[in-house]
């Protein structure tokens, strides 16, 4: 097995988007208070999301992708979280200044992360493998492509998470951890041969 690890590096890199979610004069801009809001709400106006853009993910199309997880670091003590988690689907994921959107960008499937009285620090999500197999199986996608999670609100009970953004905190900005299978050696055995 082999690993990529990346960590958001750019402060256009990470963007969170309060509703009205499709709305052309929506602004997201790279945050400045040091961390971004994931809400679900109890109404469409109390909801946010968030998303993270990791660059650079050299894994060939095609290959077996055994897991893989986002990491984001809980700014504060007791924080829950409830959001899908979504890929960009697209070949090559461009940044949050370029296309300033989060929830209106095109999902691949999605994969539900639920869970309350997080302690400050480090959580990691549920699997996400099926995200990516699916980014990477886009006909168009090439190894050194980037790659973007959305983590999107949806409606329920209220339920918010803060999460460390770059721009304040780069050390403990998002991170992404993809686990998959390198491709065989191939070629021919002597046995083969004669």
């Amino acid at each position: 097995m082999t690993d990529v690890n990346r960590q958001v590096a750019d402060t256009n890199d990470d963007a969170q988007q309060v509703y009205p979610f499709a709305d052309s004069d929506t602004k997201v801009t790279p945050p400045v208070t040091g961390f971004l809001k994931i809400a679900r709400g109890g109404d469409e106006a109390t909801l946010c999301a968030s998303g993270f853009r990791f660059t650079n993910i050299t894994i060939e199309g095609g290959l077996t992708i055994t897991a893989a997880t986002l990491e984001l670091y809980f700014h504060v003590l007791f924080d829950d979280i409830a959001t899908y988690i979504a890929g960009d689907d697209v070949d090559d994921s461009q940044n949050f200044v370029d296309v300033p959107k989060v929830q209106t960008r095109p999902w691949t499937t999605l994969v539900h992360w639920e869970g309350t009285g997080f302690a400050a620090g480090w959580e990691t999500s549920p699997d996400i493998s099926a995200i990516i197999q699916e980014i990477i199986d886009r006909p168009g996608w090439a190894s050194g492509n980037d790659m973007s999670i959305l983590c999107l609100a949806g409606l329920g009970a209220d339920c918010i998470a803060l999460v460390r953004d770059y721009g304040t905190y780069p050390a403990t900005a998002a991170k992404l951890n993809i686990t998959y299978e390198p491709p065989s050696a191939g070629g021919r055995s002597w046995g083969m041969i004669f």
